[in-house]
């Protein structure tokens, strides 16, 4: 019966200890290539006396 309550403070002090260390925030993406972030899309607009480019892609695209 004491190992199971041993057992049963350890697995309790893991759970409890773990849920304060904070993740990773995800990466943005959108930022790294100085597109705009309206929500569900990043929205990149490149212009130059020869060119215009306009790239809209998901936020969720892998």
């Amino acid at each position: 019966m004491r190992t199971f309550n041993v057992a049963l403070l350890v697995a309790a002090i893991a759970v409890f200890s773990s849920s304060g260390l904070a993740g990773a925030a995800p990466k943005d993406y959108c930022a790294d290539v100085k597109g705009g972030n309206t929500g569900r899309t990043c929205e990149i607009q490149l212009a130059d006396a020869g060119y215009n480019v306009n790239i809209s892609i998901p936020l969720d695209y892998p």
